[in-house]
C-alpha cells in the first residue's frame, strides 16, 4: 500500500500491480500454519503451500485499486486454481469489486477531468477537511476520493 500511495503522490494518477505477480509462484517453505488451505490449488509449486494466501491477500488490495488484474506467465489466474478454500473467498472479493465499478467509474471520470490520482494517501486531504490528526497512526491508509478509505488492517 505505501508504494502505491508514493506512486500516487508523484502525479502519476493510476495504481496497480499484478495480482499473484508475473511469473509462476515458486516460493519457500511455509515458516508458520498457512490460513487458507492449499488443498486443490494448482496455481503454483506444490511446495509453495502459503501462496493461495498471499494471493488472497493481493487480490483484496487490488480491489480497491484502479486496475484489478491477474495475469503473467503462468497458466493459472482463474479464481478456482487457488484452492477450494480460496474460491470463496475471491468469489466475494470479486462481488465486491463489480459492486464498486459504478463509483471506480465515476472516479476514474474525475482523474481524468481534474488530474486528482484515484487513489490518494490521508496527508493529501484538502483544506476544508483540516489536518489529518490520525495520519501518524495509519499512514498506509488510502482514500478513494473522500467517500471510501481502505487500511491493509
Amino acid at each position: 500500500m505505501p508504494t502505491g500511495l508514493n506512486f500516487t503522490a508523484s502525479g502519476l494518477a493510476y495504481w496497480s500491480s499484478d495480482t499473484g505477480g508475473w511469473q509462476w509462484p515458486i516460493g519457500p517453505k511455509a515458516e508458520h500454519p498457512v490460513l487458507v488451505d492449499p488443498a486443490g490449488a494448482t496455481a503454483m509449486a506444490p511446495d509453495y503451500t502459503d501462496y493461495p494466501e498471499l494471493f488472497v491477500r493481493w487480490f483484496e488490495y487490488n480491489t480497491f485499486t484502479p486496475t484489478l488484474r491477474i495475469h503473467g506467465q503462468r497458466p493459472a489466474t482463474a479464481i478456482w486454481d487457488y484452492g477450494k478454500a480460496a474460491e470463496p473467498v475471491l468469489a466475494k472479493i470479486l462481488k465486491l469489486r463489480y459492486a464498486l465499478i459504478p463509483y471506480l467509474y465515476a472516479l476514474g471520470r474525475q482523474t481524468y477531468e481534474t488530474g486528482t490520482p484515484f487513489m490518494r494517501g490521508r496527508s493529501s486531504r484538502t483544506r476544508q477537511t483540516g489536518p489529518c490528526r490520525s495520519m501518524c497512526k495509519a499512514p498506509d491508509l488510502q482514500l478513494l476520493r473522500r467517500s471510501a478509505s481502505v487500511s491493509k488492517r
